[in-house]
């Protein structure tokens, strides 16, 4: 499968669920992690959805506007 670019058209709110996580898995990520509520377009698509990443991910995407998927 191959991967394809998702345009990122607005990050709508970004919410830090590390504590979450710790509480679920019992471990802290090796990031903060975010769930992330943004629209995106995909093959001619426009999708809003949320996304659970790392602060790594998110700064990426904030700083080249796309992510790969």
């Amino acid at each position: 499968m191959n991967l394809t670019e998702h345009k990122v058209i607005e990050i709508h709110n970004v919410v830090d669920i590390t504590q979450a996580f710790k509480s679920a898995h019992g471990y802290l990520p090796c990031d903060v992690m975010y769930e992330v509520d943004l629209t995106y377009t995909v093959g001619g698509t426009t999708v809003r959805r949320k996304r659970q990443m790392f602060r790594c991910e998110l700064d990426g995407i904030r700083k080249r506007g796309y992510f790969m998927a």
